[in-house]
């Protein structure tokens, strides 16, 4: 699938390759279809390495500010919707995987872009949780979820909304991954939901230990 998706990018990058107007846009139909399905195989792959305890974590220690700022610059929002840091400092670093806590966020940040209404903005936040964690969040201000599909939320390959609302298309693999990343870390996820109003997604990763001082 990768070669495909070479192949395709290398042929689009030439206008001269492909003139007509109509065969450049099934072209590029053909390679939003193969980046979706790379996306799929990838987050099936996850999802084995998790369920069969192979995933493994690089820890460092991370200010969450930058794994936050890192996630918005990552992140292509739908147009009309914006996403803003709201960072209460100070915050103490966090030890974590950077590159599978911004897979969490992303696929959060991923999440809420597709329920929020043009016009509106998707907020990511770290917080303080305790003596032990951070708490990151993500919220937007969509249709909210209704409560009878709340404990489906986290289950492989469901889609809670088929409707306009939802603005693209996905997986159906996103929270089902970031739950198993979360837990991997020693963290929880939670929701919260209103409908009408919009969803807050969360979750808590774990304080780095402080480096103990050296005594002369």
């Amino acid at each position: 699938m990768t070669s495909i998706k070479g192949s395709l990018q290398l042929v689009l990058a030439e206008p001269e390759c492909v003139p007509d107007a109509e065969y450049r846009e099934l072209l590029t139909i053909a390679l939003t279809n193969t980046e979706r399905l790379i996306r799929l195989i990838n987050d099936i792959l996850d999802i084995s390495k998790i369920e069969a305890g192979r995933l493994i974590l690089k820890k460092a220690t991370v200010p969450p500010a930058e794994l936050v700022h890192q996630s918005i610059a990552a992140m292509q929002a739908p147009a009309g919707v914006t996403v803003t840091a709201i960072v209460a400092d100070p915050i103490p670093d966090v030890y974590v995987d950077p590159d599978r806590i911004l897979q969490a966020l992303l696929n959060l940040l991923s999440n809420a872009a597709k329920f929020a209404p043009s016009g509106t903005a998707v907020e990511v936040a770290v917080t303080r949780d305790g003596d032990k964690f951070v708490r990151f969040s993500v919220t937007d201000h969509g249709s909210g979820i209704p409560p009878e599909q709340m404990n489906r939320l986290f289950r492989r390959f469901q889609q809670l909304d088929a409707s306009t609302t939802r603005r693209t298309a996905g997986t159906d693999l996103g929270l089902a991954i970031t739950k198993a990343l979360v837990e991997e870390h020693g963290g929880r996820i939670d929701v919260t939901s209103a409908e009408g109003t919009g969803s807050t997604f969360s979750f808590t990763a774990p304080i780095a230990d402080p480096i103990p001082s050296v005594q002369p």
